[in-house]
């Protein structure tokens, strides 16, 4: 008679049951099926870094196979909540931040980093896309999250106002990182080749969040290399990059982050406005972004103002779109679809237009064009020419 089989089954769902104390069961059966038990082992009890913060893309189609990222071929949805878990459970971080990450994911791995873990952590979610086919079978929901082993305050999800491929926006919320008192941000900015909407979507987030609070933390994936527009909008606002190396041109000592190359870039940061860091750790993991973690030094003295590390006010410049190319005929009327943004309020417009195909700074060459306080301005032309 062949020897009794010990299976070991961990629960699919996020309602599975659990035994008093949190912890998730195991079942054991015998060969033939004709004897059960349960076995339920208490979770060794680990400690988190109180000054340690991460981010963490955790590459939502690596859900699947096949495989995106380095899952491998056997990757499926629970597979890559416990894979999630594991790297948090390894690195211990006080604050975290997800992306690509679905809200009924972010829950569950919550509660298995308590039930199999014992790390306590409080969640803030930010999701940006309903959408079953990005989270089946954990809902729909999907965008950021937050955990923190401090309890969380004045948490909000915002939506960029610029659109992308797909809708990003970003989660803030206040807590507590080494016993002080931080705000932390978590956002995911559009990818691949959309370099324009990421700059505009770099400059709504610091533009909401830079000078508003003595500490402030920025996490995520921002699709960018360091030398990008997009970055230098952040440093402007007066935040570092928690990688010493990375915070001066060329850039050549940042550590890398992603598999989007080759070669490898750098698009996950920690960003820091009032607080100090000696480094980062990058761990690679089965997503396609590693794990980056900085160890905070909430008590080193700050530098002058202007220096890294130092919180400053910000008074960053206007952006200023004249919209896409026109044409009119003689005569007729040009609806114009420009438009323009300042931090600091609505700023003075003055239309120009070029007549012909040779660009001149002559106001009103060519055409009649009549100011109005919007977005849109009526042009008639008295000359055959395209508006650039």
């Amino acid at each position: 008679m062949l020897g009794a089989i010990l299976l070991l089954m961990v629960p699919f769902t996020p309602a599975a049951p659990s035994t008093a104390g949190g912890v998730v069961p195991m079942h054991a059966a015998a060969a033939g099926g004709r004897s059960t038990a349960t076995v339920a082992a208490p979770p060794v009890r680990l400690h988190v870094f109180p000054n340690r913060v991460a981010a963490f893309n955790v590459c939502n189609p690596c859900r699947y196979p096949p495989p995106v990222g380095r899952g491998g071929a056997s990757a499926s949805p629970l597979r890559h909540v416990l894979q999630i878990v594991a790297e948090i459970a390894r690195y211990r971080p006080q604050v975290i931040s997800l992306e690509e990450i679905c809200v009924g994911e972010a829950n569950l791995v919550a509660r298995y980093l308590n039930q199999l873990r014992g790390l306590q952590y409080h969640i803030a979610l930010g999701s940006q896309v309903d959408r079953k086919g990005r989270c089946f079978p954990f809902g729909t929901a999907f965008g950021n999250a937050v955990l923190s082993a401090a309890p969380i305050t004045d948490s909000s999800n915002h939506h960029y106002s610029t659109p992308s491929s797909e809708p990003r926006g970003y989660v803030e919320l206040t807590t507590t990182v080494d016993g002080q008192q931080v705000r932390v941000v978590a956002t995911h900015l559009a990818e691949k080749r959309q370099g324009p909407a990421r700059q505009r979507q770099a400059r709504e987030l610091v533009g909401a969040v830079a000078g508003t609070f003595p500490r402030t933390i920025i996490l995520g994936d921002f699709n960018a290399t360091p030398n990008t527009p997009e970055i230098t909008t952040v440093r402007q606002a007066g935040f570092h990059d928690a990688d010493p190396g990375c915070n001066q041109p060329p850039f050549t000592a940042c550590k890398v982050t992603a598999d989007a190359g080759p070669p490898r870039k750098k698009f996950d940061y920690i960003f820091l406005n009032g607080i100090a860091s000696p480094g980062i750790g990058v761990h690679p993991n089965p997503s396609d972004h590693d794990l980056v973690h900085a160890d905070l030094d909430l008590g080193a003295p700050l530098g002058p103002p202007g220096t890294f590390g130092h919180s400053r006010s910000v008074d960053l410049p206007p952006t200023v779109d004249a919209g896409p190319r026109r044409n009119g005929a003689e005569g007729s009327a040009v609806r114009l679809g420009g438009s323009a943004s300042d931090d600091h309020g609505a700023p003075t417009l003055h239309w120009f237009a070029s007549p012909g195909t040779t660009p001149t700074r002559e106001r009103g060459a060519g055409s009649a064009i009549r100011r109005r306080r919007r977005r849109r301005s009526r042009v008639t032309t008295t000359a055959r020419s395209p508006l650039p």
